[in-house]
């Protein structure tokens, strides 16, 4: 799995990220391409007013790619994604507002997410800046990889382990997606 960042500080920048992942040219095979949320399918002026609702002062969009690699892939990259992205806002404690498209026009499918600025806590509701650290991108990482590694599981796949080699996955961490947080949440934003 391979989790890429940037991010935008410009409204117009993240506007054009948007309509750029949606209607970039497509693979000879691709189907036009809808951008999505936790909640389902959006709009692209849905997706852009939901950037323009949770801004933040230094930056108005994070712009995250999810990359599974080729033992890793699963069947619905949508749920992968939903998954990973809930996940993440469990270990933060923070609501975040993000819409994501699908890529399939390489050789490698990917999924370009577009996260904005702000979003809530979820102890006290206080909206705060997203701030993406290397914690971050560990977890974003392990939960997509969690993600692949049942779906594996339960279609008899292996998937690589980058530590260990392959191995069979009805071993992976018991082959559910549930898991208790071991991560530190002390210093996070």
């Amino acid at each position: 799995m391979v989790v890429k960042h940037s991010y935008t500080r410009s409204r117009g920048a993240a506007r054009a990220a948007v309509k750029y992942y949606q209607l970039r040219p497509r693979g000879e095979d691709e189907e036009p391409r809808s951008v999505f949320s936790s909640s389902g399918n959006v709009s692209r002026a849905e997706a852009i007013s939901l950037i323009n609702d949770h801004q933040h002062g230094n930056y108005v969009v994070h712009r995250i790619t999810l990359s599974p690699s080729f033992d890793e892939r699963p069947e619905d990259l949508v749920e992968m994604t939903c998954y990973a992205m809930s996940r993440w806002q469990q270990e933060r404690e923070q609501a975040l507002h993000w819409v994501a498209v699908i890529h399939r026009n390489t050789d490698n499918p990917h999924v370009h997410v577009v996260i904005a600025g702000t979003g809530e806590r979820h102890a006290d509701g206080a909206t705060r800046g997203v701030k993406i650290t290397k914690e971050d991108y560990a977890i974003l990482k392990e939960e997509s990889r969690q993600y692949c590694r049942v779906m594996a599981a339960a279609e008899g796949r292996q998937v690589l382990q980058p530590e260990r080699g392959a191995r069979s996955l009805g071993d992976a961490d018991g082959g559910s997606l549930g898991r208790d947080s071991a991560s530190s949440k002390e210093g996070r934003r």
